[in-house]
């Protein structure tokens, strides 16, 4: 299921929250080629690169990216921070759990957590 909306709250953050931006958004596809035809000749997103089993898309902002693969994961949401360490840290201590410690990954740092709730 994909969800669209529109940010009608942005006036409302005035403090320095955690996450920056969403990074890339990962959406499994079970072809390609097929998905490529979709996101990018029917639906107008840009390629910017593109792998085997992958391939990412831009947003319109110019800050995230639309990544279709076709591995065996489920969808995931990438959002973008100033430090990942500096980030482990704040998210543990607001009561949020680490699944994955922090690991090098093509474009720098990532880890993965869990939220409260």
């Amino acid at each position: 299921m994909i969800r669209f909306f529109i940010n009608i709250t942005k006036h409302l953050c005035m403090t320095k929250p955690l996450f920056q931006n969403i990074d890339c958004l990962n959406l499994p596809v079970a072809d390609l080629e097929k998905a490529l035809e979709f996101y990018r000749d029917k639906l107008g997103h840009n390629l910017i690169w593109k792998t085997e089993n992958s391939a990412g898309l831009c947003l319109p902002d110019g800050k995230a990216e639309l990544v279709i693969h076709t591995e065996q994961r489920p969808p995931e949401t990438d959002i973008k921070v100033k430090s990942v360490f500096d980030a482990t840290r704040q998210f543990v201590e607001a009561g949020g759990s680490i699944i994955v410690e922090p690991f090098d990954i093509q474009i720098g740092k990532c880890c993965s957590g869990r939220s409260m709730g």
